[in-house]
């Protein structure tokens, strides 16, 4: 292959040439036309370099550079040829051994080492892949194909390449693949509803009280609400003492509070009992002590009292007294007449245990000269829910009857 381009000519090697100087170097071109003394120095500076490296450098021959010893160029038989002669022109390597010495005689290149420089064939993909071969050399595309075989996805398991999560990925705290970096780690700061790294709060910042992403210690709790929560007094809420047992008794202190403990302690000491002339604490009752009525310490309720009373005060009726006044009923009625006759009449509270009695008598009063009227009423035998009422003279009969 033949150039076409050379650098033999160096550009205002003879002209007008003026360094602009470090500074304008270093800035370039601004909107301005530069001087031909500015623009002569800077092409003529690329010509001498590009110059150099033809004449150092492994380029293609060139029949009208002039080589020096030492030089090196590729041949049009593709082979490598360094200078032996100064002043080298027009010499063409492969024909002229005078001029030039093949690179193959100069250095016989053997294969490279762990130690020794040399040549090294390159290693195919499933080579690398296998990873037992000390001898061939990796390319960069079969290095990149066979890390993923080489190289596994790291995991809790197994140790192998990871990448990193983003700070957002993070702070989300779902990813299980990635790994957290020191400053992703420092992103994910706490808030109402996210776990993280919280920063204390300075004493100020705890006392100001308006910080609501810092921490405080509680030292510096204590130290707040003594200082912001005031004394209590019957005016102002605050923070307050606990009474003892002694000073509750005592009963003088104003600032101490009394726990449901030291009040119960202090009423048993402080507190009598109540009696027909003192007034005190008392214990209530239970039923049974009220239905036996012995007990002449203890304070009945209103509901024990009550206990079963019940009534129903109709022209048909009952009164049912309570437990503790023996549970006596009393049951009345009036059996309307329809003719002369004895009727078994259901009672309107029936008795449990016992009836005592049942009697009746006319509802209106009988003159004097009627015959004597036979109303009346009595037991149905062993009945306690019924009992029998006649009637006579046209007369309705009143009943009562009484049982427990």
């Amino acid at each position: 292959m033949t150039r076409t381009t050379t650098v033999d000519n160096i550009w205002a090697s003879s002209g007008s040439v003026v360094d602009p100087g470090t500074a304008k170097v270093n800035s370039g071109w601004a909107a301005e036309i530069p001087a031909l003394e500015t623009q002569n120095f800077w092409q003529n500076r690329v010509d001498k370099l590009l110059q150099d490296i033809e004449i150092h450098g492994i380029m293609q021959y060139s029949s009208v550079t002039v080589y020096g010893i030492g030089s090196w160029v590729t041949a049009s038989d593709n082979e490598i040829y360094k200078s032996i002669t100064s002043s080298n022109s027009g010499n063409d390597p492969v024909s002229s051994p005078v001029n030039w010495t093949p690179f193959s005689t100069i250095v016989a290149v053997q294969n490279a080492t762990e130690s020794v420089k040399g040549i090294v064939e390159l290693s195919s993909l499933a080579e690398t892949q296998v990873g037992t071969d000390a001898t061939r050399a990796v390319s960069p595309k079969n290095l990149k194909d066979a890390l993923p075989q080489l190289i596994p996805d790291a995991s809790t398991a197994t140790k192998g390449k990871v990448q990193l999560a983003s700070n957002a990925e993070t702070q989300t705290g779902a990813d299980a693949v990635r790994a957290v970096t020191p400053a992703g780690l420092f992103s994910v700061t706490a808030t109402e509803t996210r776990a993280g790294l919280v920063e204390r709060a300075t004493d100020a910042e705890a006392l100001a009280g308006s910080d609501t992403i810092r921490y405080i210690s509680p030292k510096q709790f204590v130290d707040n609400v003594n200082t912001l929560v005031p004394t209590a007094t019957e005016t102002i809420k605050g923070k307050i003492e606990i009474a003892t047992q002694t000073e509750t008794n005592t009963g003088t202190d104003t600032i101490r509070a009394v726990t449901p403990k030291t009040l119960k302690d202090s009423i048993q000491t402080i507190v009598p009992d109540a009696s027909e002339t003192v007034k005190g604490k008392v214990e209530i009752a239970t039923q049974t002590e009220t239905d036996t009525g012995t007990d002449d310490t203890r304070a009945v309720t209103p509901k024990k009292l009550r206990l079963g009373v019940s009534f129903s005060l109709g022209t048909d009726g009952y009164l049912a007294l309570p437990s503790w006044l023996g549970g006596v009923i009393f049951n009345w009625g009036v059996r309307a007449y329809g003719a002369a006759g004895t009727y078994t009449v259901t009672l309107n509270k029936p008795y449990t245990t016992r009836i005592f009695f049942a009697m009746g008598q006319p509802k209106t009063a009988i003159p004097f000269t009627t015959d004597i009227a036979s109303n009346s009423a009595g037991i149905n035998g062993t009945s306690l829910t019924t009992i029998r009422v006649t009637t006579d003279v046209s007369v309705d009969t009143s009943w009562f009857s009484m049982g427990y």
